[in-house]
Order: C-alpha cells, then structure tokens, then sequence
C-alpha cells in the first residue's frame, strides 16, 4: 500500500514539474518523440488527478485524436488508451465528440447516461444566422 502511494505521489509530482504540458507540446512532434509522449501520458493517467489534469491541456485531445488514427500503431494504441481513460470526466468525452471521436459518447448513451447530462453537453454548434435566409 505504500509503495502504491509513493507512485501515486510521484506522478503528481511529475505533473507539478510541468511534464503534462511539455508531453502534450511533445505530441505534435516527430514520431519516436510522440511516441514516448503519449505512453508518459498514458502511465501518468492512471492516477485520477494527474488524468483530469491531462484532459485540461488545451489541445490535447484533439491531437490524442489525430494521433489515434496516425499509422504509427503503438502510437495510435496508447492514444486511444489514454483517450478511454480521459472518457471518464464528461467534459472530456464532450471535447473527443467535438473532434469527431464518438466511441465514449456513445459508450456513454449505451451505458445509460441520463437524458439531462445531453442537454447539458456545450458542442460548439452556432446557431444559424437569421440573414442568413433573408429575415431580418
């Protein structure tokens, strides 16, 4: 049980060190750097705190989205680890369905997930202009 803590509180102190951000930066990079980036990404998510931190990082799930489709199969196998665990806060799968990867919404909806949270969900749909069709 220590030493279960002593991880815990080391992947916390990794992200104190500002290793979420770099990692994230590092996604967008060469393939072998990427590659390394996400399973950091993916070992530091199995801490509950250190995940929902992850999922904050503006840009990180879309490029974890890119990065699952990528030809690179270990890369695209971690990303899309790392995105299953991040499907566990609701604004995060919100974000994956706004970069077109629907997998957690839709295991959320066959899982039950309450009428209420879908109208909450803030997709960034804008609402069609009314001059657009000539009324004013």
């Amino acid at each position: 049980m220590y030493s279960l803590q002593k991880i815990q509180n080391d992947q916390e102190k990794i992200a104190d060190a500002g290793a979420i951000h770099h990692a994230v930066r590092s996604l967008a990079r060469d393939v072998k750097e990427s590659r390394l980036a996400v399973a950091l990404l993916l070992e530091l998510s199995k801490d509950p705190v250190v995940c929902e931190r992850i999922g904050r990082v503006q840009g990180c799930i879309l490029l974890l989205v890119s990065m699952s489709n990528n030809g690179d199969q270990e890369a695209a196998h971690d990303a899309k680890q790392l995105l299953n665990n991040l499907s566990s806060d609701n604004q995060n799968v919100v974000q994956m369905a706004e970069a077109n990867y629907f997998k957690p919404l839709v295991q959320h909806l066959l899982e039950g997930m309450h009428f209420s949270f879908l109208i909450k969900l803030n997709f960034n749909t804008t609402k069609p202009s009314t001059t657009q069709f000539g009324i004013d």
